[in-house]
């Protein structure tokens, strides 16, 4: 690998074992046509002659970097300055676990002008929000049409810079969005239009329990909520094994109104089984700050949810609060179908291999 290939336009090593410490490319490796470089665990230096001889790259993605790479911000944005050609930029950190040492780092990183990359419009990265900001005040992509965070454990975020970077990109449009609490994190996506497959934003939180995943959600939507005035469309998602004990507490009413504040202008809600009893209470409480739960979701027209828990009169009192006020929506309760038993007909369609046949049972 110590050697030069002239021809060479994809780049990409996987070591298989990945670590704090990651592997290392020879400092004599040489590659000055590289269009597309994927280097997982690899502790790059900013230094290297590789990274000087990237003008023409098109896909930058670095995967699981190492604290062993000392990465700082500046050096990162530094060489990305030069690359005027960049479509996709990938930053993912290994872990959490030189968070000071990154911190310290976005924080006495020296101040330099603004760095744009012209032709970016894929940017993923994963870590901390402390050298996210760092990388997002010095950066601008006028092109961006897709944009995806990943931020560690964090009890809270300062994430100021997000919401002015998000804003300044013309690319990024938001319709619809789907918040999701699942078994280890919490997760939200924004479509540029309803139906459409491809989310423009997606910010996910690594978190196993969900009083936490609703503070980080109701945290991060307090920053976002005013990119999401055209948002009509809302869907709460909960893929999770078993329900958390820690409901209804008057932090979570408040946190559960702060996330719905974001999202004033939602014509149409889907609350999932897990989420009903949950959010059904926080929609008939004031929360914490006396806040009366009449000027929730003010637009309203449609609140779906899955019935099939057994949960009765969910969103039933919101629904009359709301009528007193002028302000009615349509509460529409959704049952699956429940499976049915295949006939004697269905059964003899399937091969005597395949059917299970219980003892003493033709």
């Amino acid at each position: 690998m110590g050697k030069e290939f002239p021809i060479l336009e994809y780049l990409f090593i996987d070591p298989q074992i990945y670590d704090d410490i990651g592997f290392t490319l020879p400092e004599t490796f040489q590659a000055p046509r590289l269009l597309h470089v994927a280097l997982p665990n690899c502790a790059l230096k900013m230094g290297s002659t590789l990274l000087s001889t990237l003008e023409h790259l098109v896909t930058l993605l670095l995967n699981c970097i190492p604290p062993s790479a000392q990465l700082s911000p500046n050096d990162l944005l530094q060489r990305v300055s030069l690359m005027p050609h960049l479509q996709i930029l990938q930053i993912h950190f290994y872990s959490p676990a030189a968070r000071r040492n990154v911190e310290r780092q976005a924080l006495v990183m020296p101040i330099m002008t603004l760095v744009t990359l012209p032709n970016l419009r894929w940017f993923e990265f994963k870590g901390i929000g402390a050298y996210l900001e760092a990388l997002l005040l010095r950066m601008r992509t006028p092109l961006l049409e897709k944009l995806q965070i990943t931020f560690f454990n964090q009890l809270t975020f300062s994430i100021p810079t997000l919401q002015p970077f998000i804003g300044s990109t013309e690319n990024l449009t938001f319709t619809s969005a789907n918040l999701r609490f699942d078994y280890d994190g919490v997760n939200l996506e924004v479509y540029p239009r309803k139906g459409a497959k491809i989310y423009a934003l997606c910010i996910r939180v690594l978190c196993p329990h969900h009083d936490w995943q609703v503070s980080s959600a109701a945290q991060i939507l307090g920053v976002l909520g005013p990119l999401f005035p055209s948002v009509v469309d809302l869907t709460l998602k909960y893929w999770r094994f078993t329900l958390s004990s820690e409901r209804h507490t008057s932090a979570s009413i408040t946190q559960w109104h702060e996330i719905l504040r974001s999202f004033n202008n939602v014509k149409a809600l889907h609350v999932p089984d897990g989420l009903i009893e949950e959010l059904s209470g926080s929609l008939t409480a004031h929360d914490g700050l006396g806040e009366s739960p009449i000027e929730l979701l003010p637009e309203l027209e449609e609140l779906r949810y899955d019935a099939g828990g057994g949960v009765s009169g969910a969103f039933v009192p919101f629904l009359n609060v709301r009528r007193k006020v002028g302000r009615p929506f349509t509460l529409v309760p959704i049952i699956a179908p429940s499976p049915r038993t295949p006939t004697l007909s269905k059964l003899q369609q399937i091969p005597q291999s395949a059917r299970m046949v219980q003892p003493g049972v033709e």
